[in-house]
């Protein structure tokens, strides 16, 4: 009896995971992960799942991400116990047009349970090829959003933007491959940049290593001319203070931020950036900074979020 539910039960579970979405599939496949050490049993879940999103466009991006992630978390769980199967699960999310989504969980899975990084150079490479060929292939039509181009274009195919190319480098060195080729994958991918965050990203990348600080400030300088709003000339004079450390410059941005500050929130942050101790504190700024935040807390939980806060930079500081 109690064998024929668990079939029962398997079965219900295989539909679930047809028919759900990314988090629901994703959701069973952990939980499973968790509780059995049935690998056969999640292989097969795992497969029903990828099924459903290789080869199929109207699949949403954000579910075929979970479902990415969900199969990889749970490919380097059974890896502790059956490498054979663990490997068996990531050889199913290999091809192509899953590796251009799923390069660095891929690349990490492969690390984690196979202690293999030359496996993981070649994922990298093949990631790599893809990228510049989607790139190669960019229209017009491709959807960009705020932060960066979504992955959906007019036919729904996904693409790559130049996002991908600095997190596809971040991934080459994290596995502990060289810097220079890091750059290249980089390299390839700047031209085509779009919008703040970008630009952003690049300057953040490149400001990494002191021969190429030029290019850094040039990625800088484009992303504050894009910069249009509070959120993005606080990252801009975040970065400036602790990765760049040019006062003047962090000064000019900390004022253009001050001015369009409104909220509790928006003074913490500036507080909280003026007086990081890794960056170039200012003590009396930043204590006027948390006095205005706390001037505009309008609730006990937000006065308690700005208490909390300067608190941490003073222990930040020791002081006490």
């Amino acid at each position: 009896m109690k064998h024929r539910f668990r079939k029962a039960m398997f079965r219900y579970l295989l539909e679930i995971v047809s028919e759900g979405d990314g988090d629901a599939t994703g959701r069973i496949i952990q939980d499973l992960s968790r509780q059995t050490r049935n690998a056969n049993v999640q292989f097969q879940l795992c497969e029903t799942a990828v099924r459903k999103i290789e080869g199929k466009s109207f699949v949403a991006h954000k579910d075929v991400e979970k479902i990415i992630e969900f199969v990889c978390d749970s490919a380097k769980r059974i890896g502790v116990y059956d490498k054979g199967t663990a490997t068996r699960i990531l050889s199913l999310i290999m091809t192509d047009s899953i590796i251009k989504r799923a390069y660095a969980e891929i690349a990490e899975a492969m690390v984690f349970i196979l202690d293999d990084r030359g496996m993981s150079e070649n994922i990298l490479k093949r990631a790599f090829e893809i990228f510049k060929s989607d790139m190669q292939n960019r229209t017009k039509h491709i959807l960009i959003s705020e932060n960066a181009i979504e992955g959906i274009s007019k036919d729904e195919h996904y693409t790559c933007s130049t996002l991908e190319f600095v997190r596809l480098a971040y991934c080459w060195i994290g596995v502990g491959r060289d810097i220079e080729y890091a750059k290249e994958i980089v390299g390839y991918g700047s031209p085509y940049a779009v919008g703040f965050t970008e630009y952003l990203e690049l300057a953040e990348f490149y400001i990494n290593y002191p021969e190429e600080r030029y290019t850094a400030f040039k990625f800088f300088r484009r992303a504050e001319e894009q910069a249009n709003d509070f959120d993005d000339y606080c990252c801009l004079c975040h970065d400036l203070y602790l990765l760049v450390q040019n006062d003047v410059w962090a000064m000019q941005i900390f004022d253009k931020c001050r001015t369009m500050a409104k909220t509790a929130d928006d003074f913490t942050r500036l507080g909280e950036i003026i007086g990081n101790k890794n960056g170039l504190p200012n003590m009396d700024l930043c204590r006027e900074m948390f006095a205005m935040a706390m001037e505009r807390a309008m609730t006990d939980e937000e006065k308690s979020c700005v208490q909390d806060s300067w608190e941490n930079v003073m222990e930040e500081h020791e002081i006490y």
